[in-house]
């Protein structure tokens, strides 16, 4: 996720070096993201409507959902310490 995050952000930074069309990023991703991606969007809950487009947003919540699915507990780590690291 973050490698092809960091592509999709040069191309995107590219394609509108001023950002003036910002708003649109956050449906070009949902829109390469896909299928998987897709099934892993409709999970995520939001504040409201605008939420579910705003690029920011998005990036912080597929972000959060691929640190979480990558922790892996150590072999010297407390049981209490890793739980609490995954909230």
């Amino acid at each position: 996720w973050f490698s092809w995050k960091n592509e999709f952000l040069t191309y995107m930074k590219s394609a509108d070096q001023a950002e003036n069309d910002k708003e649109k990023w956050g449906m070009m991703l949902l829109n390469r993201v896909g299928p998987i991606g897709q099934e892993i969007y409709r999970t995520f809950t939001f504040d409201n409507d605008y939420s579910k487009e705003d690029i920011n947003i998005l990036l912080n919540k597929f972000d959060h959902y691929c640190a979480f699915e990558n922790r892996k507990k150590s072999t010297d780590e407390d049981i209490d310490i890793y739980v609490n690291n995954l909230k």
